[in-house]
C-alpha cells in the first residue's frame, strides 16, 4: 500500500451535513445540486470533494451522519442547506483507490492496518486534534453519472489520517 504525506492548506469550503440513510450519498448530491446552480462545476478538470461521518454510527444508534465540502475557489453565498466553512488544513498520511477497491477491500480497516507500522517506520504519530477525512476525486463526467444513477465507478477516493511528526505538540 503507498501512503504518502499530504499538507492541506487552510481553504474555503461549501458544506452539506445530512444525517439519515444513505447519508454519503444525499450529502454529496445536495452539495452538487448547490454547485451547479452557482456554475461552480462548469469546467472539464477534476473535483475534489472531501467528507467524514458527522456523527459516526455507533451501537446504540446505526443512523448516521455525512458531512462533505467542496473547496472554493471564488466567494459566493451559502442556503439553509449548504454552509460556508474555514477549513484550518492539517498534515495527513494518504492512500488513493478506486471506489470499487474501496468496497471491495474495506477501505478504512486496509489503511488502518498498514498505517501503524507505516507510522512507527516514518517517525510519524495520529494527531488527534484534527478530522479524519476521505477526498473524492472525480471529473465533471463522473458527477453526472453519479447524479444519474448513483454511479461511483468512476470515483477515485483517497483516505486521510491526521498526523504529525513524533514528539511534535
Amino acid at each position: 500500500m503507498d501512503i504518502k504525506v499530504v499538507e492541506l492548506k487552510p481553504m474555503k469550503v461549501a458544506s452539506s451535513h445530512y444525517i439519515g440513510e444513505n447519508p454519503e450519498i444525499n450529502a454529496i448530491k445536495r452539495l452538487i445540486k448547490w454547485a451547479q446552480s452557482k456554475n461552480a462545476l462548469n469546467k472539464n478538470k477534476k473535483y475534489h470533494f472531501f467528507g467524514f461521518n458527522n456523527p459516526n454510527p455507533s451501537k446504540d444508534n446505526p443512523v448516521y451522519g455525512y458531512e462533505v465540502w467542496m473547496p472554493l475557489d471564488d466567494d459566493v453565498e451559502g442556503d439553509d442547506k449548504i454552509r460556508i466553512k474555514e477549513y484550518k488544513g492539517g498534515l495527513f498520511a494518504v492512500i488513493e483507490m478506486t471506489f470499487s477497491d474501496f468496497i471491495a477491500n474495506n477501505g478504512w480497516n486496509t489503511f488502518h492496518s498498514s498505517a501503524e507500522s507505516w507510522m512507527k517506520e516514518n517517525m510519524y504519530e495520529y494527531d488527534s486534534t484534527v478530522q479524519w477525512l476521505e477526498e473524492h476525486i472525480v471529473t465533471k463526467k463522473g458527477i453526472e453519472n453519479f447524479m444519474k444513477n448513483n454511479d461511483l465507478s468512476e470515483w477515485l477516493i483517497g483516505l486521510y489520517m491526521p498526523i504529525k511528526k513524533l514528539n511534535e505538540r
